[in-house]
C-alpha cells in the first residue's frame, strides 16, 4: 500500500472542514465526517485507479475523488461534499487540496500542479 502525504494546503484544508463541521453540526459530525476522510484515504492508497477516481482534461496529471464514493452503506455522513485532489506514483499518494464540490477547482488547484 502507498504512504500517504499530506500537502500543507491539504492539512488546513482538512482542519477547516474538521473546525465547521464542528462549529455547523457538533463534535459527533466532526467525528464521523473525519472518519469518512480516514477512510477515503485509506481507499485511495490501496487503489488510486478505483473506478470514482476521476481525472479532467483541463488539469492533466491531477486525481479527484468525490468523499460521497468512500462512504458505507447506512453510514454517516449522508451529504459528503468534498473532492480530494490528488497525485500518486508506485510509493506515495499525495493529497494536493480538500475542496467542497461547489468551490472552483480549476482555481484552487493551478498553484498546485506548479509545485509538483
Amino acid at each position: 500500500m502507498r504512504r500517504l502525504e499530506r500537502k500543507p494546503k491539504a492539512r488546513a484544508d482538512i482542519k477547516a472542514i474538521r473546525a465547521h463541521s464542528r462549529l455547523a453540526f457538533g463534535i459527533g459530525a466532526q467525528r464521523k465526517y473525519g472518519t469518512l476522510m480516514k477512510r477515503a484515504f485509506e481507499l485511495l492508497c490501496a487503489d488510486p485507479q478505483r473506478a470514482s477516481v476521476h481525472q479532467r482534461e483541463d488539469l492533466p496529471g491531477l486525481h479527484f475523488f468525490h468523499l460521497r464514493y468512500a462512504r458505507t452503506r447506512g453510514a454517516a455522513p449522508k451529504q459528503a461534499r468534498h473532492i480530494i485532489v490528488f497525485i500518486y506514483d508506485d510509493t506515495t499518494l499525495t493529497v494536493l487540496r480538500v475542496l467542497h464540490d461547489s468551490m472552483d477547482i480549476t482555481e484552487r488547484v493551478d498553484d498546485e500542479t506548479s509545485e509538483t
